[in-house]
């Protein structure tokens, strides 16, 4: 299928925190993660449809323009994600015909021909399967300062990720739809933290673009849906939309949560 080449779950995270080992401040380091739902909204028959089972988007003309800006950024500091061809539990590859949708956005002109991906489910992967590394990664970034773009806050996401400096709350569904309400309350702070932890389903995407065509010079990392593992031993778990992930590895994401907890509180 394709010629697309995606590095696994493992060797992309190797990737990360050697990249967050060797960061500078005042230089860019950016992640920016495609999955299944950000494909299917840029097929251009995708307009007006509603995207995403937990994110609930509505795809627009605009929104659609933004998701190509991002995906067509072409720069080593800015490291794009996906999982077509990739090697994982949790890839959202869904073979043949979204391949073919994809090489027809790029004869296209829509997108760059972009033939090699990190993984876009690293994070999800490592808290599960490698908390040690996870862990690692949350004390290589403990001494920033962050805000955290998210739907919800708790107590865990500081103890996890340390340092929150600011939460920008957005909503838990659709949030493209008010995004020039809640972005520029981003923008007010950023100046004051080093790294931006996007969290907040396709807009993250639209906001990684954004950012770097800002020259925002920081670290900035779409994590996803790693963060509702966060909040695995919390109410809050049952008042958010969460992938079918949560409920299949709800024991090990339990054992590791728990882990991650005594090792970093």
């Amino acid at each position: 299928m394709g010629n697309f080449k995606t590095h696994d779950d493992f060797k992309t995270f190797d990737i990360i925190l050697d990249k967050v080992k060797n960061y500078k401040k005042g230089e860019k380091l950016y992640y920016v993660r495609f999955g299944d739902g950000d494909l299917i909204m840029m097929y251009p028959e995708s307009k007006g449809e509603v995207i995403g089972r937990a994110n609930q988007f509505n795809t627009t003309k605009e929104i659609q323009e933004e998701l190509y800006r991002t995906w067509n950024i072409q720069d080593d500091r800015y490291m794009v994600a996906g999982s077509l061809n990739l090697s994982s539990p949790f890839s959202t590859d869904h073979g043949v015909e979204m391949h073919n949708k994809v090489t027809q956005l790029i004869n296209s002109g829509k997108l760059l021909n972009r033939d090699e991906f990190y993984s876009h489910p690293t994070f999800e992967s490592n808290f599960i399967f490698k908390p040690d590394k996870f862990i690692e990664f949350c004390n290589l970034i403990n001494g920033y300062k962050k805000v955290w773009v998210n739907q919800f806050w708790h107590d865990n996401v500081e103890t996890i990720l340390g340092n929150i400096e600011h939460h920008i709350q957005t909503p838990s569904t659709n949030s493209y739809e008010n995004i020039d309400e809640w972005y520029p309350e981003l923008l007010k702070v950023i100046d004051d933290v080093d790294v931006i932890i996007l969290a907040t389903g396709f807009s993250s995407r639209v906001l990684a673009s954004r950012l770097w065509d800002l020259g925002i010079n920081k670290i900035v990392l779409d994590i996803g849906s790693v963060v509702d593992m966060f909040v695995a031993n919390t109410e809050i778990l049952g008042l958010i939309n969460t992938r079918s992930t949560m409920e299949t590895y709800k024991n090990q994401i339990s054992q590791s949560l728990e882990y991650i907890l005594n090792e970093l509180n």
